[in-house]
């Protein structure tokens, strides 16, 4: 794959309150009488890849990482599929530690002139990874496909939350994508929250993250609202464009005048090491659907292949990629096959590593 080549680790790390998605988890669970697919994303994508035959994948698929069973995707037990005990293990900081643990495991096994791929649920996982790969890459950006900006902290976020469960116009949060905990809020790193705290601790600069594809940007309305919620909420918003972070909304990305901002973004990558992360819930159709938070449809496939190609990323170096927050419990309801997983994934990399 054009002097790139790809070594795919997988994750099934869930660690997930949400009321849907335990819901799920407990219907995997009974249809399987009693016992637990443990298929995950690296399984589905291992089995189903065109890319990567079985008869030829012993040096591309290096393993599953361990995680306890009870924050799992798939749980071995249906007493362990508890909505406190996830929210009490989130509030440890145990979201970190175990991203740390994933990410230096991944990248010290990775062999020199091998790209590290991880696919996996919770997009915490990404935090690790960049981590331990910003150790050895001063020069990295980080690039970020995802319908939700994970850069606002817990706090923040839970008190804009509350604010919108009050309201009933269209500056409200969608109510799907989030759990409000009054007046609590639960740790300080997990999937929504990731990037502010690798902002705030300077594991990495404003200027070297970019995120495309958000649909919850501030309405420009809330502006004129006097709210100290709203008002915490639009601060922290404005401290990441000050900080230099570069977001394109998922509405921008669909305007037709965006092209001409490309120039700008593919002068950013010229001599940069990439880590390319990507929430599946940035796509349209099926894929997308089998996302944990799916709210609404993304961008078809020619879209995200138009906007990395845009980027410039074949003048860039790619260091380090991942595809995140498909959820194996959702495919049923989402109607897409095992099979469509493995196509849509072997599009996506072939795209990243410079080859459709």
């Amino acid at each position: 794959m054009k002097n790139r080549t790809p070594l795919f680790w997988g994750c099934d790390f869930d660690p997930n309150p949400d009321i849907d998605g335990i819901r799920r988890k407990l219907m995997n669970f009974m249809q399987n009488q009693g016992q637990a697919s443990k298929r995950g994303p690296y399984d589905l994508y291992k089995d189903n890849s065109s890319l990567f035959p079985r008869d030829n994948q012993a040096e591309f698929f290096a393993g599953k990482y361990p995680c306890p069973s009870w924050v799992s995707a798939t749980p071995d037990f249906a007493r362990e599929i508890y909505p406190e005990m996830y929210r009490k293990f989130i509030d440890k900081g145990s979201c970190l530690a175990y991203a740390e643990q994933f990410g230096a495991h991944v990248v010290s096994h990775t062999p020199a002139g091998r790209i590290p791929v991880s696919l996996g649920v919770d997009h915490c996982i990404t935090g690790g990874i960049y981590k331990a790969l910003a150790q050895q890459h001063q020069n990295m950006i980080l690039i970020v496909l995802d319908k939700h900006l994970d850069a606002l902290s817990p706090y923040v976020r839970n008190q804009m939350v509350g604010y919108s469960l009050e309201q009933s116009n269209k500056n409200r949060l969608q109510r799907d994508n989030y759990e409000y905990h009054g007046d609590h809020f639960y740790g300080n790193y997990d999937t929504g929250s990731f990037l502010n705290y690798l902002l705030k601790k300077k594991v990495i600069f404003g200027r070297d993250l970019m995120v495309f594809g958000i649909q919850d940007a501030p309405d420009p309305r809330l502006r004129k609202i006097d709210d100290k919620r709203v008002n915490g909420y639009l601060a922290e918003y404005d401290w990441l464009i000050g900080s230099g972070v570069y977001i394109a909304p998922l509405a921008a990305l669909r305007r037709k005048n965006f092209r001409g901002h490309y120039a700008e973004i593919e002068n950013c990558l010229v001599d940069k090491e990439v880590y390319l992360s990507v929430d599946i819930d940035v796509y349209n159709g099926g894929l997308g659907r089998s996302a944990r938070y799916f709210s609404s449809d993304g961008l078809d496939f020619p879209d995200i292949k138009r906007l990395l190609e845009w980027m410039g990323l074949e003048k860039a170096k790619l260091v380090g990629m991942d595809i995140m927050e498909l959820d194996v419990n959702m495919l049923k309801e989402s109607k897409f096959t095992e099979a469509e997983v493995g196509a849509a994934y072997d599009k996506l990399i072939s795209l990243a590593f410079g080859e459709v």
